[in-house]
């Protein structure tokens, strides 16, 4: 996006979204759910939207308190949910 490569960030962001669909398919099921990966499939998912917020932007394509309010989000959720406990993702690993 930066370097006004539309089409091939287009078609990452894409192919990102779709293995990350067939990855959470096929782990329920065939019910193979692991604790690191509940742990590491949301890390990539908010490094995702995170790297797509802070590139949106850089280009100024975000409207107002956008990017602040979205740049906010993530870190504030990763905090709480490390300190209080996902037990909802862990729980279905015990």
């Amino acid at each position: 996006m930066l370097q006004e490569q539309h089409a091939a960030a287009l078609v990452l962001f894409a192919a990102a979204g779709l293995t990350d669909l067939v990855d959470g398919y096929l782990a329920r099921r065939w019910n193979l759910k692991t604790v690191v990966g509940s742990v590491i499939d949301p890390m990539a998912d908010k490094t995702l939207m995170t790297i797509l917020t802070i590139t949106l932007a850089m280009k100024g394509l975000l409207p107002g308190l956008c990017p602040p309010l979205a740049l906010l989000h993530f870190p504030v959720e990763s905090i709480f949910s490390t300190l209080c406990g996902d037990t909802r993702r862990l729980n279905n690993h015990r």
